[in-house]
Parts: C-alpha cells; sequence; structure tokens
C-alpha cells in the first residue's frame, strides 16, 4: 500500500511540474528575453576627445582618440571602429567612430580636426637701428604666409600687427629705450579659410637711445639708409657737419645734388618740348644759409609780433623749415617757377603732376597730407626720389612717409 501510495505521488508530482513550466514559460526563459530588449547605445551619446590641432609632416596624421559613454572609457576594436579621412594635407581632416552592436554600441559619429602648417622657425633680428627692427626667419612654401604679431603688455597677449608674403620685416619708427616681443604664425588659405601655425617662439627687441641733436630732434644717419629716400623734417634733423657735393641746373644759378641734377635737366629739356618752361627757381641751399633765412623770420615774429623766442621760432617753422631739416639743405629738392599758392593752377604744374613721376621727382607736399608730413601745401615744392620709386610713389597716392611705412622701409 506505502509503495503504490509513493508512486502515485512521484507520477503527480511531474505531471504538476511539467504544467507549470508550460503554463508560465517566460518565468523559465527571464534571462535571456531580458538581454533581447536591451538596446545598444548609440555612438553619438558618446564623448569623444581628440587633439583639434594637428601640426603638417607631410605624412598621414592619426591623433589619438578617446571615446567615453558615462565616465567609463571605451576600447577600440571592442566597442567601436576607426577611420581617418584627408588626414595628409593642410586643412579639415576627420575621423568616424562606428559602435561595434555585437559590444552594445551602435550608429556612427564623424567629428573633425584641423592640420595646420609647421610651425616658424628660426625667427631672429637681422639688423638693428636707433629708429627700426628687421626681422627674419626660415623660408616656407610659395602658398605660405605670415602673420606678424607683438606681445602687448596691456592685455597679456601676442596682437596681430601684419600680414606678410616674405620672410623678413622692417619695423620702423620705434620708441627709443622700448622693448618689444615678436611671435611669428605661418598660414595658408584652403577652400577660403586660413589655417594658422603655432606661434614660433619670440623674438626680443631692444631699442637704443637715439642719438638727438642739440635743439633736441632725431638726428638722421644719413649713412646708413638710401640717400634718395632720405626724410627731414621738423622732428628730423641731420649734421651740421654734412656736406653736398651739389653742381648747377643749366644756367640757372641754382643748384642741386650732383646726382640730381641730370635728372632734372632731362625734366625740364621734356617740358620745354612741349612748350613748358620749369624754371629752377630754388634748389640747395646750404645749412647756414637755411639757418639765417630761419633765424630771421624768427625776429620778425618776435619784434614784429612780440611773441617769445620760442613761440616765434615755432611760427617760423610753419613757413621755413629749421636749418638740417630742409630737402634743400640736402640738394634734393627743387621749387619750381615760383613759391605761390597760384603756381597749383598753371600750366607748368599740370605737366609736373602727369610726367615728374617719369624723372623722378614727386610732388612732396600735397594738399591733403598735410597732417602726415607736418607742412602746409607747396605745389611749387617737387623732391627727387629716382625713377622707380617715383612712379610707385605716384600710383600709390601716398606721400613718401605713409609710402615708406608701406613698403617697410627704413627711414
Amino acid at each position: 500500500m506505502n509503495k503504490k501510495i509513493v508512486s502515485l505521488f512521484l507520477v503527480l508530482a511531474a505531471v504538476f511540474t511539467s504544467v507549470f513550466c508550460v503554463s508560465f514559460p517566460s518565468f523559465a526563459k527571464e534571462p535571456l528575453r531580458i538581454e533581447a530588449v536591451q538596446k545598444a547605445v548609440n555612438i553619438n551619446n558618446c564623448k569623444i576627445q581628440v587633439k583639434r590641432n594637428c601640426e603638417y609632416t607631410g605624412k598621414f596624421i592619426r591623433p589619438e582618440i578617446t571615446v567615453s559613454f558615462n565616465g567609463e572609457q571605451l576600447s577600440e576594436n571592442v566597442d567601436y571602429t576607426v577611420k581617418y579621412y584627408n588626414n595628409k594635407r593642410i586643412g579639415f581632416a576627420s575621423i568616424t567612430v562606428t559602435g561595434i552592436e555585437k559590444s552594445g554600441f551602435s550608429g556612427s559619429k564623424t567629428v573633425k580636426f584641423k592640420i595646420v602648417p609647421k610651425r616658424v622657425s628660426e625667427l631672429k633680428v637681422a639688423k638693428a637701428t636707433q629708429t627700426s627692427v628687421t626681422l627674419t626667419w626660415k623660408k616656407r612654401g610659395k602658398n605660405v604666409r605670415f602673420l606678424l604679431l607683438e606681445y602687448d603688455c596691456e592685455s597679456g597677449k601676442y596682437i596681430p600687427i601684419k600680414r606678410l608674403k616674405t620672410n623678413s620685416v622692417k619695423l620702423n619708427n620705434l620708441l627709443p629705450k622700448s622693448v618689444h616681443r615678436y611671435s611669428v604664425k605661418a598660414y595658408r588659405n584652403v577652400d577660403g579659410k586660413n589655417f594658422y601655425s603655432f606661434p614660433s617662439k619670440a623674438a626680443r627687441v631692444k631699442i637704443p637711445n637715439r642719438k638727438l641733436s642739440e635743439s633736441g630732434r632725431l638726428l638722421v644717419d644719413l649713412e646708413g639708409q638710401d640717400w634718395k629716400l632720405v626724410v627731414v623734417n621738423f622732428t628730423r634733423e641731420f649734421s651740421r657737419n654734412h656736406e653736398t657735393e651739389v653742381s648747377y641746373v643749366l644756367d640757372s644759378g641754382t643748384r642741386l645734388d650732383k646726382r640730381v641734377t641730370p635728372y632734372y635737366v632731362k625734366m625740364y629739356r621734356a617740358a620745354k618740348n612741349d612748350g613748358i618752361t620749369l624754371t629752377a627757381y630754388s634748389g640747395y641751399r646750404s645749412y647756414i644759409h637755411q639757418e639765417w633765412n630761419y633765424n630771421n623770420l624768427t625776429n620778425v615774429y618776435m619784434n614784429q609780433y612780440g611773441l617769445s623766442r620760442k613761440a616765434a621760432a615755432k611760427k617760423a617753422a610753419e613757413v621755413i623749415l629749421p636749418p638740417g631739416t630742409s630737402e634743400h639743405n640736402l640738394g634734393l629738392a627743387m621749387d619750381i617757377c615760383n613759391t605761390l599758392d597760384s603756381f597749383a593752377y598753371s600750366k607748368e604744374y599740370a605737366w609736373l603732376m602727369k610726367n615728374a613721376q617719369n624723372y623722378g621727382f614727386i610732388l612732396r607736399y600735397p594738399k591733403d597730407k598735410q597732417n602726415v608730413t607736418g607742412v602746409t601745401y607747396e605745389p611749387w615744392h617737387w623732391r627727387f626720389v629716382g625713377i622707380q620709386n617715383a612712379r610707385l610713389i605716384k600710383k600709390s597716392g601716398l606721400c613718401l612717409e605713409e609710402w615708406l611705412d608701406a613698403n617697410n622701409i627704413v627711414y
């Protein structure tokens, strides 16, 4: 009896277990179902970090990247794959990260980085004077340009000051005893966008104290620059010890620097052929002669108008430049025909405006440049600068100082 009861019990238990499993299959398979319905993480929801600027090397560039999700770093070729595009030349390159679905990640995400020109090297001071400095650096390819930067103490940053096509630059009119720091970036334009290199090592420049004349003006070094482009004015003076070799212009009794005279004679004869007479009215004046004229006018202002010597001297300088500050003292300028304002309406003036540059002369003190030259409009005052320079200055529409600055020429 007992054996029959046990056997029946076992049969009933087996039947019950079978029915229970058939009726509730989800319990037995729940772990598999949870894994099956879990969605893969889209790679766009991951954080991708990459070096944004890489220096050009001429080879394929593959910067390292870091991919993370919820603060945990993923593994390349386990959770994702990486492909690089356009990663050899200067410009934008890209990286595409694609999730490996079996690892629980899907989709793709592309990030960009820049390939920038190689850093400028060998930046150095090639030449320094009392008023200027010349910087040079290693040459680069023909399509590479340069951006010059200067350190600004107030902002604590390097500020762009010039764009250049060559590997050198001249900076003029620097203050005495001033200290400057310069850096250079190379850049190249690709598809309308400039790509800049990392800045070069800085070059430090200290400008020495300038030599001043007894009157307190800058003493111009006539030996250290192109004689045709010397600039003297109320703030710039040459030494009274300088001697100019002069020669007479035709039979006028007026003289110029002997190197200038032949050019004026050619211009005079060309104008004469056109029925124009360019009378040589006033050319070279010696330092002593200029000094006498200037002092005489100063005395007039003192005696007739009751001005102090300082005020009278300043007033006189508006009409006659102090000795050593006039282009006439160097024999580089000629006052033609007269010194009347009406000369601006003469046929001689019209001829000069059209032709003078072809003989090396420019209108030195234009009407709209007084704030630059410091001298009132003088339509009669024509200055020799050389034929090539005169043509370029005429074409530019700039006065001499502006043109020299624009072309980084020391004066």
